[in-house]
C-alpha cells in the first residue's frame, strides 16, 4: 500500500504526520504537507470542494493544470483500488497535464517508493494501494478511451470535447462506479456540455463550478495581463483573461434566445392551425425527422425520429401524422432522395393541397433559417427540452460569402443538422408571428452583430513557493421553393 498514508505502511519519515483522516478529507492539506506546496485560496477552494463534480472556467495561467494535476494524486494515493483518468482532446494536451503530474512528484522530495510507485510509464502511474493514474486523449471521437472504467475522469481542455463524447463515453465510465468528473479549460462559447454544467450547477448539488480570472493569480504581474491584452478583441478578454464565457461569434442561434424558448415544460398542441415540417434522411447515418408547430408557436411534434425509413415510407407516415393532426401546411424537405416522398405525396389528393417540396439551396436555407431565428428573438416558439435539437441549435455556424449570403452548416463531428432544418421547415410552414411579422422578414440582429429596427411584436513567470520539510510532501408537377431556375410562389 502507499507509505505515505498512515492506515498502510507508514515509513519513517512520515511520523511526524498522524492526522491521515484530514489528509483524505482535505486535499488542500494533502498537497500542503505531503507536496509541499500551500494552494492559493482560490486552488483551495475547488480542490476541497465538497459536490460530486467540479468544473472550472478560468483564464490563462492560473494553475488549473496543476490542481488537477492534484485532485488526480490525492484521490489516487489516499484511496486504494482506484482508477484516475486525465483526458483532453489531444495527446499532446492530456500528456502535458501527466507531465505536470509528475513534476510534483518528482519535486515533493520524497521518493517513488515513499509514495508507493510501483510501475511508472509515459502514460501510466500504478501505486502498491492498487489505484492507478491513466493518461490517454479523446481524440476526435473518443475511440480511443472507449470501453475504460474509471473512478475520476479529470478532463482538460474540457470545452474543445464534442458532447456526445462526454454523453456517449465520459459519463458511462463512471456509471458503475459512482464515479466523479473535473472539468477544466478556458472557456469558450455559449454552447455545449461544458458550458452546460457550469451554468447549470447553481442549480445542482451534484456541481460545483469555479470561475477564475487571471489577474487573482499572485504570480501574475497586472502589467505583464495590461500588455497582453493590448491589440485583443473583448471576446478575447473576456475569455482567456477573465475566464469568461462569451457566445461564439459564428454561431447562427445564439444559446440566449434558445434557452428561453426552453421553458421546461413539455409543448402540447393549443393552437387550430399546425404545419409539419419533415427533413428526409439522404445518406450514411442521417435520419429521417418530423417536426409539427401550432398556431401559437408550441412545438406540440418532435420526437418523431427514424433512421432506416425509406422514402415511400416516410410519404405514407406523413399521411399517417395528417390523419392524426390535421396539418395545414406540410413542408417537405426534396433537396436529396426526398423528390420519391414529393412524388408519393402528389397522388393524395389531401395531402396534395397541403405540402410544399422545399428545395435547399443557399439561399433558401439562409431565408429558412432566418424565419426561425426571428421566432426564436420573439420568443414565439415553446420548444421541448430536447439535448439533441438544442445542441444542433447551438453548433449550427455560418461562413458570409462574397456574395453577401451565408453559408450555414452544422459544426462539430457529428454534424447533423435534421433536427434544425425539421423545425426551420415547419415554423416556415406557419402564419405570421405576431401582428406584423411577415415570411420574408429575417432575424432582428444580423450576422455582423448589429441590431436592425425593433419592432413591436406584441408578445412576448514568478513560481507557486514550494517549502521543504523532511516529514511532509428538407409535387413534382409544380416547382418548389428553393427548385434551381424556379420561381417562388407568392407567401
Amino acid at each position: 500500500m502507499v507509505k505515505i498514508v498512515q492506515s498502510f505502511t507508514t515509513v519513517a519519515s512520515m511520523s511526524e504526520i498522524t492526522d491521515w483522516d484530514e489528509l483524505r478529507e482535505t486535499p488542500s492539506k494533502f498537497i500542503d504537507e505531503i507536496c509541499g506546496i500551500e494552494p492559493f485560496d482560490y486552488q483551495k477552494e475547488f480542490i476541497d470542494a465538497d459536490a460530486r463534480h467540479r468544473v472550472v472556467a478560468s483564464g490563462r495561467q492560473v494553475g488549473k493544470s496543476r490542481m488537477c494535476s492534484w485532485i488526480a494524486l490525492h484521490e489516487a494515493v489516499t484511496n486504494a483500488f482506484t482508477q484516475v483518468l486525465i483526458t483532453a482532446p489531444s495527446l499532446r494536451q492530456s500528456s502535458m497535464l501527466f507531465s505536470t503530474l509528475t513534476s510534483e512528484i518528482e519535486q515533493s522530495g520524497l521518493a517513488d517508493e515513499e509514495w508507493g510507485i510501483e510501475r511508472d510509464t509515459q502514460t501510466i502511474i500504478e501505486f502498491d494501494n492498487g489505484s492507478s493514474i491513466h493518461c490517454l486523449p479523446t481524440g476526435r471521437n473518443g475511440n480511443k478511451i472507449r470501453g475504460f472504467s474509471a473512478d475520476m475522469i479529470i478532463v482538460d481542455e474540457a470545452a474543445f470535447i464534442e458532447d456526445n463524447i462526454y454523453e456517449d463515453i465520459l459519463e458511462p465510465m463512471i456509471f458503475a462506479t459512482t464515479g466523479r468528473l473535473v472539468l477544466a479549460s478556458t472557456p469558450w462559447g455559449k454552447s455545449g456540455y461544458y458550458y452546460r454544467k457550469f451554468a447549470g450547477s447553481e442549480h445542482n448539488q451534484e456541481w460545483d463550478s469555479l470561475q477564475v480570472s487571471s489577474y487573482v493569480n499572485p504570480l501574475i504581474e497586472e502589467s505583464d495581463l495590461e500588455e497582453y491584452k493590448e491589440g485583443k478583441t473583448d471576446s478575447q478578454i473576456k475569455r482567456e483573461v477573465m475566464g469568461e464565457f462569451v457566445e461564439d461569434s459564428a454561431q447562427f442561434f445564439p444559446t440566449s434566445i434558445i434557452r428561453p424558448c426552453m421553458p421546461g415544460a413539455k409543448p402540447k398542441q393549443e393552437g387550430d392551425y399546425a404545419s409539419l415540417g419533415v427533413d428526409i434522411a439522404g445518406e450514411g447515418d442521417d435520419r429521417t425527422v418530423f417536426y409539427g408547430v401550432d398556431g401559437k408557436g408550441n412545438v406540440f411534434l418532435h420526437d418523431e425520429v427514424y433512421e432506416d425509413m425509406g422514402v415511400l415510407e416516410a410519404a405514407e407516415y406523413i399521411k399517417t401524422l395528417d390523419r392524426a393532426y390535421n396539418f395545414n401546411k406540410i413542408q417537405v424537405d426534396r433537396t436529396a432522395i426526398g423528390q420519391g416522398t414529393i412524388e408519393a405525396l402528389a397522388k393524395d389528393p389531401k395531402i396534395n393541397r397541403k405540402y410544399e417540396g422545399v428545395y435547399f439551396t443557399q439561399q433558401t436555407k439562409q431565408t429558412i433559417y432566418q424565419r426561425l431565428k426571428a421566432a426564436l428573438e420573439d420568443d414565439a416558439l415553446h420548444l421541448p427540452q430536447d439535448e439533441t435539437l438544442r445542441t444542433e441549435l447551438e453548433r449550427i455556424g455560418y461562413e458570409k460569402q462574397q456574395s453577401g449570403r451565408l453559408k450555414l452548416f452544422p459544426r462539430g463531428s457529428n454534424e447533423k443538422d435534421d433536427h434544425v432544418d425539421s423545425l426551420a421547415l415547419a415554423v416556415w410552414g406557419m402564419p405570421d408571428f405576431g401582428q406584423d411579422a411577415h415570411k420574408g422578414r429575417g432575424a432582428k440582429t444580423s450576422v455582423s452583430g448589429s441590431v436592425q429596427p425593433k419592432v413591436d411584436r406584441n408578445r412576448r513567470p514568478k513560481r507557486q513557493t514550494r517549502h521543504r520539510n523532511s516529514s511532509q510532501l428538407a409535387n413534382n408537377t409544380r416547382r418548389s421553393v428553393g427548385e434551381p431556375n424556379s420561381t417562388r410562389r407568392r407567401r
